[in-house]
């Protein structure tokens, strides 16, 4: 049986991390922006794993990011890896938005990355996952490929209830031409860096072979912020 693995970074920096947990003021978010550790440090040392064992990945990268850290992202290109779309700003509740405010985080990022990367993306993922159906059809609309946003489980505060009866294999969205990649879970836990960093190697072996036996592709994300201390 031949063994299917997605490897998938956001790259949203430690910036994104503390305006999701509402630590700082908008003044101290700006500030760690302009020198943030997690992007000087993270794409770089995540960039040489996959090089020394011969992998390739896709990055959903933050238009905002590439703007100020645009030699670190041209790597990712360099290298040879999919550039797929974070949003322009990475809000923390993009489908809280109004329909155009949704629609220009989507084309401001898309532009910026074919100005400053020269690549136009066909894969999006929407911030802390938060997707629904007027994203999906304006992704439709502009061509995109997939959305990889959907974890099928519930996460108080960030997933619905209803994820818990989504498939949980790549499909088709109905009435749609775009292809929804849902995260790989386990019963309740998603396989994010965070859960895999903290329920350890054992419990990845025992989850990946499981989800292997189901004939399911495995399906990873990872932060850029897990590799940095």
């Amino acid at each position: 049986m031949k063994k299917k693995i997605i490897l998938t970074f956001d790259v949203d920096g430690l910036w994104a991390q503390e305006q999701l947990w509402n630590k700082f003021d908008k003044l101290k978010i700006e500030k760690i922006k302009k020198n943030d550790p997690v992007l000087k440090k993270g794409i770089n040392k995540v960039l040489k794993i996959l090089k020394k064992n011969n992998i390739k990945a896709t990055f959903f990268v933050v238009g905002n990011n590439v703007k100020n850290y645009t030699k670190e992202h041209l790597e990712i290109v360099k290298e040879g890896h999919e550039i797929a779309s974070h949003t322009y700003s990475h809000p923390v509740k993009l489908s809280k938005l109004s329909f155009l405010e949704k629609k220009n985080e989507i084309e401001k990022n898309e532009n910026t990355l074919m100005n400053f990367l020269g690549v136009k993306p066909i894969g999006f993922r929407a911030p802390t996952y938060s997707i629904d159906e007027e994203i999906l059809r304006i992704l439709d609309e502009k061509n995109y490929v997939y959305d990889s946003s959907l974890i099928p489980t519930y996460i108080p505060n960030f997933t619905r209830i209803n994820n818990l009866f989504v498939l949980r294999r790549p499909h088709f969205i109905r009435n749609s031409n775009l292809l929804e990649i849902p995260i790989s879970t386990f019963l309740i836990f998603p396989l994010l860096g965070t859960v895999i960093f903290n329920l350890g190697k054992n419990y990845f072996n025992i989850v990946s072979k499981l989800i292997f036996f189901k004939n399911k592709p495995l399906i990873l994300n990872f932060h850029i912020r897990d590799f940095v201390k």
